[in-house]
């Protein structure tokens, strides 16, 4: 595997693990500020929907600028959101946290065309395989990881997440 297509690897994974990590645990945000069910659920509908909204965006920002800075910028913007959540001491900063995660996290499409564009059509299929795996790979382990974290407090799965990323965006920067 080529450095930029392990980049696109751990990009998704980080991603999605992030995403594992964090959305198991978001009824107890709610619950910590005073909210119920109906706000936790409220929140996986703002993460999907931003996602929804962002990708085509993210994908024309790509085409124009390039797929790496906007991979790079949008592993920040995630790392970002993770942190302000670990932070949130209120409902509306928690909203705010999961909506630039979810503007952010869609980034899949950026990354499903930078595989397009690095692989040659015998290995594409291949390629996107291993994207998929790696999808796979960060939901089956981000909640695992996220409980095992919240023994230690509702803010460690957070910056945890917050801290891969950015180590990703390190990796990413000088690969």
């Amino acid at each position: 595997m080529t450095p930029s297509l392990l980049f696109i690897f751990i990009t998704v994974f980080v991603d999605l693990l992030g995403y594992g990590i964090m959305l198991p645990l978001l009824s107890f945000f709610v619950q910590a500020q005073g909210g119920g069910a109906v706000i936790a659920v409220a929140l996986s509908s703002l993460y999907a929907s931003a996602q929804l909204f962002a990708g085509p965006v993210l994908g024309a920002l790509s085409d124009r600028f390039g797929r790496r800075p906007v991979l790079l910028i949008c592993l920040l913007g995630t790392s970002l959101g993770y942190h302000m959540l670990g932070l949130a001491d209120s409902l509306p900063l928690i909203y705010l946290a999961v909506f630039i995660n979810g503007l952010t996290g869609a980034n899949l499409t950026t990354a499903y065309a930078y595989i397009a564009d690095v692989t040659t059509s015998e290995n594409r299929a291949r390629s996107m395989g291993m994207v998929g795996a790696a999808f796979g790979l960060g939901l089956m382990a981000g909640p695992a990881l996220g409980g095992l974290l919240s023994r230690y407090g509702l803010s460690v799965p957070a910056f945890t997440a917050s801290a891969i990323a950015l180590s990703n965006v390190i990796f990413g920067f000088f690969v």
